[in-house]
């Protein structure tokens, strides 16, 4: 059986989610105001955690990033950034694909981890944390 590989555009979001998210938490402080960088930095940190979650395929992260990119888009609209919008509006596209919805299912995932060992002459299979 072939190993599957993680998506290569979920790797790029995610990275993608990483920099963004560690960029504004270090804006944060550079913010005149401490609820405004408070705001800043726990936006930075979701999207920094989300940014792990998607690159490990976590269920969870996916439905937080839809969640994220589907405030992106309200805010997109409310500031007339059509771009801002074009862009989360692909996103959320791609993360509902049924390649995606797949590679964040339990099946996938297990496919991804389980490696074979070769103990003496027998191969098995890794244990799946």
């Amino acid at each position: 059986m072939q190993k599957r590989k993680r998506p290569v555009m979920i790797g790029i979001l995610s990275v993608f989610n990483m920099v963004i998210g560690a960029l504004m938490m270090l804006g944060s402080f550079g913010m005149k105001s401490g609820a405004e960088g408070a705001i800043l930095f726990a936006l930075g940190l979701f999207a920094f955690v989300v940014g792990i979650g998607l690159f490990r395929l976590r269920s969870w992260a996916r439905k937080a990033a839809i969640v994220g990119y589907i405030l992106n888009v309200v805010g997109a609209l409310a500031e007339s950034n059509g771009i801002g919008l074009l862009v989360a509006l692909a996103i959320l596209a791609y993360l509902f694909s049924n390649g995606v919805k797949d590679a964040f299912s339990v099946d996938y995932q297990k496919e991804i981890v389980a490696e074979p060992t070769v103990k003496g002459s027998e191969v098995s299979e890794a244990p799946v944390p």
